[in-house]
């Protein structure tokens, strides 16, 4: 009869202290960046500082700027790593200027904040909801909605009410 003794077995983790960030910036403003870091290698539990003074892995909310994260393991091995967060772009807004009312009212759209250039998406009776350069139309009365949306994919509407 043959026995085997197993030892207790302990794997080194021969890697060094490594951080790695996941960064989701926004483009649109009232909406703000998320950062997750992750610590590698080592020797676990990590422990995670920002140079704003909070803790943890995981933020979001963030405006613009640098953010840097410091991790330390249990060995007291340290590593940093910096994330540079783009400044939110202003709010896009868009108003309604209507030159002239009746048959054919010419209505003109100031968008303004985002991100340009802008897409217009025109929308009503006889109208075809293709995107277009044009801030400004001749318009029947009728209920219609202007869409804009700028280059990064934020949009805000516009409602209008032609009448004779």
């Amino acid at each position: 009869m043959l026995l085997f003794a197993v030892t207790g077995v302990v794997a080194q983790n021969t890697r060094g202290l490594q951080l790695t960030a996941n960064v989701s910036e926004s483009g649109c403003a009232g909406t703000l960046h998320t950062v997750a870091v992750e610590a590698t290698g080592g020797k676990a539990p990590y422990t995670y500082s920002w140079n704003d003074g909070r803790t943890g892995s995981f933020r979001n909310d963030l405006k613009g700027g640098t953010y840097t994260c410091t991790v330390s393991d249990s060995e007291g091995k340290v590593v940093k790593k910096s994330v540079n967060l783009l400044a939110l772009p202003q709010e896009l807004t868009a108003t309604l200027r209507q030159e002239k009312a009746g048959d054919n009212a010419r209505v003109q759209i100031d968008a303004r904040g985002g991100t340009a250039p802008y897409q217009y998406y025109w929308i009503g009776k006889g109208i075809n909801m293709e995107p277009s350069q044009q801030s400004s139309r001749l318009l029947a009365p009728e209920h219609y909605q202007v869409i804009v949306q700028d280059s990064k994919g934020c949009t805000t509407s516009v409602d209008i009410k032609i009448t004779k």
